[in-house]
């Protein structure tokens, strides 16, 4: 009789396509583990080797696609691999990896996968951060100099009304742009040497090409505006990083289409927005919303957005409350694998407040110099 053979726990991997999961053995190559998957799932018995994806969940859970050259890094340290047919071909020299310690416990991940330029490895293009607006309301009518940088990963596509100094479409770089302004105690914004008075100051950006881009250090400093003086330039931090980061079922909630407007404005409200705003929001989102049957959706900590865009007001405000979402669509065959999410979805949404980090008793205070933001971006 020969003698069994046993595997440890750390050599055997999960393999998902649609919702059938199976354990393999790790597989020692790239074209190994697309001969499992082509000869297990029947689906895949005539779908052409180059047609098919493999992604692989990294420690936060986060799926990113695996090319070849990757296989022998990754197999190292990830058990959970998920797989794709491609619906248009993305050429797999175009994926650049990227080599990172992360740690999940006790488990070592050596990598982290970067889409190509301008897109995923799904073959859909980076969404910008689409209609950032910038209310300022002052008790007393002041002079302010507003203003506002981005780190590499972005650059301008418009901006409103016109800056101080540049054009409509990137300011005085690409980079940073500045208002003069008149906040005046009615709500409006005058802007100085233009008639032009304004309900807010309004901006948008684009993700900028991954190549040649430096990395980014994690932020050391705090959300609160930077003194204007400061000409260092802004980089991401870790958890927010334009053009990269996604939703994941440990930070997001998940809801259908329908469910999306009601708990936006549970959510807003919550997070200290106004009618306006609010309206504002969802009536500007909502076509985009409705294009999915389900869609992930999670607000980046201030502080986090604070060091992707630099806020610099000159007064310093009083309280500044800046709310940022990203979403994504997430198919139907794939809502298991976001049962946390699902469920966090119910919870009361006051939890956002504390992700984001507002300032319940001081939002609403008129007697104070504040600034509220909001924008977002589909990811």
């Amino acid at each position: 009789m020969p003698p069994s053979r046993s595997y440890e726990t750390s050599n055997l991997v999960f393999f998902t396509y649609k919702r059938r999961k199976v354990v393999f053995v790790r597989p020692a190559t790239h074209e190994d583990a697309l001969n499992l998957a082509r000869k297990t799932f029947s689906a895949l018995t005539d779908v052409p080797p180059e047609k098919i994806a493999i992604w692989a969940r990294l420690a936060n859970r986060r799926e990113e696609w695996v090319t070849p050259e990757a296989w022998l890094t990754v197999t190292n340290g990830v058990k959970h691999f998920t797989v794709e047919v491609l619906e248009d071909k993305v050429k797999e020299e175009e994926i650049k990896v990227k080599i990172e310690k992360e740690e999940d416990d006790d488990v070592k991940m050596p990598f982290h996968m970067l889409p190509p330029s301008g897109s995923s490895a799904r073959g859909t293009v980076w969404k910008p951060a689409r209609k950032p607006v910038i209310y300022l309301y002052s008790p007393t009518a002041i002079n302010a100099k507003v203003r506002l940088s981005l780190i590499p990963q972005w650059k301008f596509s418009a901006v409103y009304p016109q800056p101080t100094e540049g054009s409509f479409k990137e300011g005085k770089s690409a980079q940073m742009v500045e208002w003069d302004v008149v906040v005046n105690p009615s709500g409006t914004i005058s802007t100085k040497g233009i008639s032009t008075e304004v309900a807010y100051l309004f901006w948008e950006a684009e993700t900028e090409p991954s190549d040649n881009l430096p990395d980014s250090p994690p932020a050391s400093r705090s959300s609160s505006p930077l003194p204007i003086n400061n000409t260092k330039a802004p980089y991401a931090r870790a958890s927010f990083i334009p053009g990269t980061t996604r939703c994941s079922p440990i930070d997001s909630v998940v809801l259908s289409a329908q469910e999306v407007p009601p708990y936006l404005e549970k959510t807003l409200l919550a997070l200290g927005l106004h009618t306006e705003a609010r309206t504002s929001f969802i009536t500007y989102w909502l076509p985009s919303l409705l294009k999915h049957e389900h869609l992930a959706l999670r607000f980046i900590p201030q502080a986090d957005f604070e060091a992707a865009a630099p806020l610099d007001i000159d007064p310093k405000p009083d309280v500044v409350t800046r709310v940022f979402m990203i979403f994504e669509g997430i198919p139907a065959d794939r809502l298991p694998d976001w049962e946390e999410a699902c469920e966090r979805s119910l919870a009361d949404v006051g939890f956002w407040k504390g992700v984001v980090g507002v300032e319940d008793a001081r939002q609403s205070d008129k007697s104070l110099f504040r600034v509220l933001e909001w924008g977002g971006m589909e990811v």
